[in-house]
């Protein structure tokens, strides 16, 4: 990405109007994790990557600045990421980090999703060794909080232990489905209380956290629904190749508890937040 690239697509949010998909490329995974949305959808059948070229090749390139691949499990389909990435500036690929990751690949950052220190994440989803072994320094961790893994012990053990492993952590709060019941949801007043945490170890680790505060807070507070920017920004993608909405956790997404990080990012990039577009253009580059 140049200069012109990021000054076009903060031009593209701020008119509201696509940048790039979230792609979900298969339904399969190595693991079962709690948190993840496809447990809310049917298994359907995966296009071949000769449809998704075909498929994505007819939108614009103003549509196409980045390709979100996500599943399921992406890299159980990582020849056909390697054929399709040439299709974006730049790519994310969001794992769970079980699959060693490909080192030849460009414009790609790998983000890995965990569940909190060893002993939570273990207990949430396993497989702690493995992916401890597969992340890489280039990578960036997600971290999606809940109620059981939002207490400052947790956190501070989880950031001391990735910040010498990784280029950052991005935190995120879980957002349900419109029929949750999983218990895993925090209320505006418990997520205040983790982002007076996270502030603290911000403090600390300044860089290595890429959430800004103000984002964090407004997680706390904002009811997305219709006006979501990320909705209007990030085209969802079904394994069928079917559009997605409200975004790209679908129809069942309950938007009034959204806790994503993603929309808060681009509210405040269109504002020209400083620390938003900085934090943007780190997860959008080498």
């Amino acid at each position: 990405m140049n200069a012109i690239d990021y000054i076009n697509i903060w031009y593209r949010i701020v008119r509201r109007k696509p940048i790039g998909f979230s792609i979900d490329l298969t339904h399969r995974c190595t693991l079962s994790c709690q948190t993840c949305y496809m447990k809310w959808y049917q298994n359907q059948p995966e296009m071949s990557t000769e449809q998704w070229e075909k498929l994505l090749s007819s939108f614009p390139p103003s549509y196409r600045y980045y390709g979100a691949w996500t599943g399921g499990e992406p890299l159980l389909r990582a020849e056909s990421i390697e054929k399709l990435i040439h299709l974006f500036k730049w790519n994310w690929v969001a794992t769970n980090g079980t699959i060693p990751l490909p080192t030849t690949w460009r414009n790609v950052s790998f983000l890995v999703s965990i569940d909190g220190n060893q002993e939570i994440h273990d207990q949430q989803r396993g497989h702690w060794a493995e992916i401890v072994k597969n992340v890489r320094p280039d990578c960036f961790v997600i971290y999606d909080i809940t109620t059981i893994n939002c207490t400052e012990k947790i956190l501070r053990e989880t950031v001391d232990f990735w910040h010498k492993r990784c280029r950052g952590i991005i935190f995120g709060f879980y957002t349900p489905s419109l029929n949750d019941t999983s218990g895993l949801l925090l209320g505006p007043q418990e997520r205040r209380a983790t982002v007076e945490i996270i502030r603290k170890l911000k403090q600390e680790h300044p860089y290595f956290i890429v959430n800004s505060i103000k984002q964090l807070e407004n997680c706390c507070t904002t009811p997305w629904s219709q006006n979501c920017p990320a909705g209007n920004c990030i085209v969802g993608l079904t394994a069928q190749g079917e559009f997605k909405n409200p975004c790209v956790m679908g129809s069942q997404v309950d938007c009034s508890k959204c806790g994503c990080a993603v929309p808060q990012f681009m509210y405040l990039v269109q504002r020209l937040d400083i620390p938003a577009i900085l934090s943007s253009i780190r997860i959008l580059s080498k």
